[in-house]
């Protein structure tokens, strides 16, 4: 495959598409770009926008002329990215309306705008309605990406606008090769721990981002913070109080993204806890240290373990089912400090 998607590491179809609809100037004018976390949404998205602005000469995009470089940078001032701010739970039609807006003007330095809309199965009723109409009509420069793990939480009539792009899951095989070809550390994991390499290939699950994060290279990432926060999960039902688990879980867990990872992540912890207690030489998937493990395992009967593992498992399909956050959250929260005394 061209070197200009060696950023994206595997999705060889995916890649094969882009190459073939970015040859043929064919580019959709409006992209929902799907996978999980550290799947590549973000790389696919930027691969896009450059060969949209890109002003080098042979295949798009280069890579190194000044627009490539100013999307690497995040500079450019015709392609401009909207997050869910930092305070709030939502996107609100206020900021779909200023992109509503921003699209009607003429590109500053090329002939394209694109719009990139992180975590975009949080925007509101309202906010979904307001871009459809842009989607239905839009701009003949303007292209949209829409970056979402849940394309569900979009409605039909947005689904049914844009062309939907799924990053794929690498396999320990596309995992080890990933690591091993970026991060010298994992080489020297591979060779001096095989049995924890192996864990973190599955606990990784396909996720180049969290295979990155588990084996410390993103220590300040998004996926570090719910792994520390399942493990406080855990110590709290060792050996917290019910208001302390409650308040604890509100405040770390406020989306549906962020609850249902660290749900995803206590699965593992509980599973650890149940291995080490019934399986002398069980290797652990979460925990980096068995001891803290079996420490921690030692606190709760075997019995609690197993229910708790329902619990959270039950807490991530109500998830997916598109259950209240808040409402899940609680029931969470009440149904595991209630698993303690089983």
């Amino acid at each position: 495959m061209s070197e200009r998607f060696s950023a994206l590491y595997a999705n060889d179809r995916l890649k094969a598409y882009l190459a073939g609809a970015i040859d043929r100037a064919s580019l959709s004018h409006a992209y929902l770009i799907e996978g999980a976390e550290g799947s590549g949404r973000h790389t696919v998205a930027s691969i896009i926008a450059k060969a949209l602005v890109c002003t080098g000469n042979g295949e798009k995009p280069c890579g190194k002329c000044l627009a490539c470089r100013k999307v690497e940078l995040g500079e450019h001032p015709d392609v401009r990215t909207f997050s869910l701010p930092k305070d709030r739970k939502t996107i609100s039609v206020e900021i779909v309306r200023t992109i509503r807006d921003e699209a009607v003007l003429i590109p500053s330095e090329s002939d394209r705008h694109v719009f990139l809309i992180e975590n975009a199965d949080a925007m509101t009723a309202a906010a979904q309605n307001a871009l459809l109409k842009v989607l239905e009509e839009p701009p003949a420069s303007v292209t949209f990406l829409l970056l979402t793990d849940r394309a569900s939480g979009l409605i039909p009539t947005i689904l049914s606008r844009v062309s939907v792009l799924h990053t794929e899951p690498l396999s320990a095989a596309q995992l080890d090769g990933f690591l091993t070809g970026k991060e010298p550390k994992a080489e020297a994991m591979k060779r001096t721990d095989p049995q924890g390499y192996a864990a973190l290939l599955r606990l990784a699950d396909g996720s180049a981002g969290r295979a990155l994060t588990l084996l410390g290279s993103k220590k300040e990432g998004q996926e570090a913070k719910e792994i520390a926060a399942a493990e406080h999960v855990i110590e709290l039902l060792a050996g917290g109080t019910h208001p302390e688990l409650a308040l604890f879980l509100n405040g770390a867990a406020q989306t549906r993204e962020s609850l249902s990872r660290l749900c995803s992540f206590l699965s593992l912890a509980l599973r650890d806890l149940v291995a080490v207690r019934t399986a002398k030489n069980a290797a652990c998937l979460f925990y980096s240290d068995r001891r803290t493990a079996e420490a921690q395992a030692d606190r709760l009967t075997i019995a609690s373990l197993l229910k708790m593992m329902q619990i959270t498992a039950k807490a991530e399909n109500d998830l997916t089912a598109n259950v209240n956050v808040t409402t899940a959250r609680t029931v969470l929260a009440e149904t595991l400090w209630e698993a303690r005394s089983v």
